[in-house]
């Protein structure tokens, strides 16, 4: 009954996921400028939502699984637009089509690779231990991201402008 399903789910996560995810991140980064907490979130989420995907999966809860990978992908899609804004803000004033591009091929390029050595793993230890890796490297970037620095130079470089019209 799961290959029946797949295409559901799929756009389920694609429409909860990807769209309301993203608008609803889009718009809370938009109001508050808070780009570190909110990826922060966003990675806990994901971290958590993706045991509830592993146990509904493990489980074998076809409801549980229509719920849970649809919350998954409602954390982890707005990540990668949260994650260009946050990098434009922190590498200004190199260009946005330089360093988006740059962490656009790094993603990409980072996908590939981890989408073969989890499939090397799957065949080598099994499902439940490549879930773990897996959760590890996730728990991994919520670590690694508590530890850049939130220098936000863009909107700094916009308010120095902004002040300086309205001295003139």
């Amino acid at each position: 009954k799961g290959e029946s399903d797949a295409g559901l789910i799929a756009l389920i996560t694609i429409i909860v996921g990807g769209c309301i995810g993203s608008i609803i991140f889009g718009i809370i980064l938009d109001k508050t400028h808070q780009f570190k907490k909110v990826c922060i979130g966003l990675l806990v989420g994901t971290c958590i939502t993706y045991v509830a995907v592993v146990f509904t999966l493990i489980e074998e809860s076809r409801i549980g699984t229509f719920i849970a990978i649809p919350l998954f992908g409602f954390f982890l899609a707005p990540v990668l637009i949260v994650g260009f804004e946050y990098l434009v803000e922190i590498t200004y004033p190199i260009s946005e089509t330089c360093s988006t591009s740059a962490f656009n091929a790094s993603y990409n390029l980072l996908g590939i690779i981890a989408t073969l050595l989890l499939e090397v793993l799957y065949d080598a230890i099994g499902y439940p231990y490549t879930f773990a890796v897996t959760f590890v490297v996730f728990a991994s970037t919520v670590i690694i991201i508590i530890f850049v620095k939130s220098d936000l130079r863009r909107r700094d470089a916009n308010i120095r402008r902004t002040q300086t019209v309205d001295a003139s």
